[in-house]
Formats: C-alpha cells, structure tokens, sequence
C-alpha cells in the first residue's frame, strides 16, 4: 500500500540524515555521496467508449551531494523519462511530454540544485529541492517527482518536534523541462505570488501508546488559505498492532480567487490493525460544499490507485483494505493487497477495487540487487454516471547509492 505517512516519515528522516563532515573544499567534493534510481513504468488506462490512455516509460535519476564543509554542502539531481515503445494510439498519461503529433516525447530536466546550510539544529536549503509536507510534496502517481524552488527551513532543537518554514515561488511539474513561478500552476497569467508554508510535526512515545502529530498552514495571497492537522495513536497489544489516524483540512480561497472560488474542508480517519502479517484497514472521508483545491500534492484521507477523496463537494467516501504478507509463508518480500473504497456525492457516485501484488528483492540473490522492487497493480472503476474505467500499473524500482567515506 502507498501509505502516505510512511513516505512522510521517511523523507523527513532522510532530510535530516548527516553526510560525512569535511575539513577541505577537496574533501568537502571527493567525500559526496551519490544516489539515484532507476524505474520502469507502466500505465495503461481503458475507459468504456473513450480512446486507451497510458505511458510507458523508463526513467534515471541521479543526485550528487558534496560532504558538509562548516555545515555547507551543495546539491543537484538530473533526470530523464524515456519513451518505451509506447502505442500510438494511446493518448498522453503525464509522464512524457505531449508535442504536436508526438504524445509520448522523452525529455530531461534538473530536479534538484541547492544549497544547504545545517547550523544549530537547523538545516537550512536554498535553491530547487523535493518537499514532503501534506499539501506541497513530490506527489508521487507518476514516474518523475514534483518539484520546487524557494527557501526551507527546518529546526530540531527540542526533542522529538520538527518545525517547519518554506517561501516557495517556484514549481516544475510531472513532466516540466524547467521551473516557473509557482503561481502559473494556478494561472498562466499571474506572477509574484510565492506560497508560504508553516509547520510542525511531533512524534514520541508515551507509555505503551506511539503518538504522532502533525499541523500545517498554506498561503498564497488571491489563491488559497488551507489548514492541516492529523494525529496518529498507535499500540502493540500482544502480537497486534493497532493504529488511529483521524485528520481534517480547512480550505478557503482569497483575494482575487486565481484558483476558483471555494470553502470547503476535509476530516476523517483511517485506523487498522497488524498481525501475523495480514493487516486490516479502514477509512473514511468527508468533504465539504466544494471540492478540494490540491494542485502541489495530494493529503487526502483516501488516495487509492485510480480515485481519490476530495474530487467532489459534499463527497463521503469510505472503504476498506486487506493485505498479506507472503514472507510469513517463506517467501521475503512479496505482499499482496486488495483495496475497495466507495465515493458518493450529489450527481456522482463511484466505487474502486485495486488488487495488487508487489516484490522486494531482500538479500534473495545477491546483495547488490537488495531494494529492487517490483509491483504490479489492477484498478477496476464502477462510475454510476460515466463510463466505467480499468487501469494497470506495472512498476520496477532500483534505487542505488554510493559514496560518502571519509571523517565523520
């Protein structure tokens, strides 16, 4: 399952995590650490009476980061998405580049190029990086990550609290060669409108009880003002696992309303339980008169393979997951789920189930080859008021790194 909190958790951690130190600019260069990953998608997406849309496509990605010279360190990350015999007569599905009579055109870009300062418990970037916050993130459904430029700030300084600070006033998108005012994602027209991000997150341990908590707030003058909160409760009883995760988003446009007008919101759940490797989930979602206004990531309660909460205003969607893990019955990483989730609101009513499997090579044949993960995933779409919609992903990742030796 593409659980949104783990990618959350997990990239904070690696936003934090602390290269060699060095004492020359030689040094601060021949101690970098380099990493990447290679991917192989492919999306096929049939609609009942509609021409097949899809991409196939492999893509590399490769980053560069210098050692820390008195806490500074400099970053790129260079991509390219590939056309792989993609069919003709399939329509453009955002992970290639659309020209012309070429709906499927290859293309590279910098996703990454910036400077990090890491000073009293304070890491500080500059320049074009990957964010992971709820409402601004890489927005992971395609093969290539949303970026963005600005200033970040991240503090540490008290135990298990994370504060958060972002002026960004650039964006580049799924398949954007370059980067632009942040604005224009809302309206080719306006400019100088950078968004402003404040947050915290907190996670501890009380007692038996694992808490996390996170808040956000999102500005952007004559677009959008949104408010994030979600909280975690997680328990071990026994040899089960038990979790509660409720959230709500408070949303408003303002000023000249560039983005639409709009006020709605979003709360809910979702909460399950682990053991003996199956694992149980549920969730539910309500929102408000309009729909969610998410153009920079999703931090919907329910985003399954094809649907997600939130489309619609005055939506209730609700639905449950079970899943498997195989290694249980000697076979290391390889896990299984099926999804099925319904989504009503006035004049549209949908139902999702996903059935997917998905491989991690975990020291099986070689330890060069560990993190190589496979997945392969089928959506079936039952639309009450539209065409009825089938949609198969096949993913493989590799990610790889290197480097990094010298002083700590």
């Amino acid at each position: 399952m593409r659980s949104k909190v783990s990618l959350f958790l997990v990239a904070a951690s690696v936003f934090a995590t602390q290269a060699f130190a060095a004492d020359t600019i030689k040094e601060m260069f021949t101690q970098g650490t380099i990493d990447g990953s290679l991917r192989y998608y492919l999306y096929d997406l049939k609609t009942k009476d509609a021409k097949d849309a899809g991409d196939s496509v492999f893509a590399a990605i490769l980053g560069y980061k210098t050692a820390p010279l008195k806490g500074i360190s400099l970053a790129g990350t260079f991509a390219s998405a590939n056309d792989v015999a993609t069919s003709n007569t399939w329509d453009n599905y955002v992970m290639l580049q659309s020209s012309g009579e070429n709906r499927h055109k290859s293309f590279t870009k910098l996703l990454e190029y910036y400077a990090q300062g890491e000073w009293f418990d304070t890491t500080i970037r500059y320049g074009a990086q990957q964010i992971y916050t709820p409402l601004m993130n890489m927005d992971y459904c395609r093969i290539l990550p949303k970026t963005y430029s600005g200033l970040t700030l991240v503090n540490r300084s008290i135990k298990d609290l994370e504060l958060h600070a972002y002026y960004i006033d650039g964006f580049s998108g799924w398949t954007d060669s370059g980067f632009y005012d942040i604005v224009k994602s809302v309206d080719s027209s306006a400019k100088d409108k950078p968004l402003l991000v404040g947050g915290a997150r907190y996670n501890t341990q009380l007692g038996p009880v694992n808490l996390g908590a996170e808040g956000w707030y999102y500005h952007m003058n004559d677009v959008v003002d949104t408010g994030y909160l979600r909280t975690r409760f997680g328990k071990d009883i026994g040899d089960y696992h038990l979790y509660f995760m409720p959230s709500v988003m408070v949303q408003k446009s303002n000023g000249e309303n560039l983005g639409g007008k709009f006020d709605t919101y979003e709360y809910g759940f979702e909460t399950g339980v682990e053991a003996y490797g199956v694992k149980v989930q549920g969730f539910y979602a309500k929102t408000g008169p309009d729909a969610q206004f998410t153009p920079w990531g999703f931090g919907k309660i329910v985003m399954q393979q094809f649907l997600v909460s939130g489309w619609h205003g005055k939506q209730d969607a609700y639905g449950a997951l079970v899943g498997y893990d195989l290694g249980r019955v000697g076979v290391p990483g390889l896990s299984t789920y099926i999804w099925y989730n319904r989504y009503e609101a006035p004049g549209s009513r949908s139902s999702e189930i996903d059935y997917n499997v998905q491989y991690e090579l975990k020291k099986t044949f070689n330890s060069a080859l560990d993190g190589l993960k496979f997945e392969v995933g089928y959506a079936m779409v039952d639309n009450a008021y539209s065409a009825d919609q089938n949609e198969l992903r096949v993913r493989m990742t590799y990610p790889f790194s290197m480097g990094g030796g010298g002083k700590n």
